[in-house]
């Protein structure tokens, strides 16, 4: 039985559902090791640094812009699959990642250094 054009899916289509796959998954992680961060400081009664929970917004953030990019799937006329719309949210992630992993280099360090330093002592 050949296949119809219908049941074909576009090459570039596939890889953006495959990079999404990854994105969703790198993110998952991502949450994770921040909530495994964040409630082992708060146990151990340290304050809880602002790079984990800046890092769960990015994760919760990107995980609504994907849903957006698959709304086009089940509301035909969202039109959230252009390439305007993904463009911007690319670059809106893309400055909240960088602004993330800014804030994890600029408050990791001191935060740990200090509590070696107060262990010693």
């Amino acid at each position: 039985m050949p296949l119809t054009t219908a049941a074909m899916r576009n090459p570039f289509l596939i890889a953006r559902f495959v990079l999404f796959s990854i994105i969703t998954y790198l993110n998952i992680l991502a949450l994770g090791f921040a909530a495994w961060e964040i409630s082992s400081m708060s146990s151990s009664g340290l304050p809880v640094p602002g790079s984990p929970i800046f890092v769960i917004f990015n994760a919760c953030v990107l995980f609504f812009f994907t849903v957006l990019a698959g709304a086009e799937l089940v509301f035909p006329k969202a039109r959230t699959a252009q390439v305007k719309f993904e463009c911007g949210w690319t670059a809106f992630m893309s400055s909240l990642q960088l602004a993330c992993a800014i804030d994890v280099t600029i408050n990791g360090p001191p935060v740990y250094c200090g509590l070696q330093l107060y262990q010693t002592v």
